[in-house]
């Protein structure tokens, strides 16, 4: 009974995959809304894209200032912590 369960599972992990995507064979039409100024030359068929990032460099900057100032903090606060485990009660008093 156990390996009919197992069977089922199987079988609907194979099927149901095959019913994501449904593609429709249809054609589209659409229109420019503008062509391109200066167009590529009719040789080039595909062609690839890099997009530079100018702001990286900025928030690696602000990340390690970050990191600098919890490290400062975290310093801090260990010697505050010292500082007042060190207090007695009636020092001044």
């Amino acid at each position: 009974m156990n390996n009919n369960y197992i069977l089922t599972a199987l079988f609907l992990c194979a099927i149901l995959p095959a019913f994501g995507q449904k593609s429709k064979k249809e054609k589209v039409d659409y229109k420019y809304i503008q062509l391109p100024m200066e167009p590529l030359p009719t040789e080039i068929k595909n062609y690839a894209s890099s997009i530079v990032v100018g702001y990286a460099e900025e928030e690696a900057e602000k990340a390690k200032q970050y990191e600098e100032e919890k490290k400062k903090a975290a310093e801090e606060f260990a010697k505050e912590k010292e500082e007042y485990k060190n207090k007695s009660v009636g020092e001044n008093c």
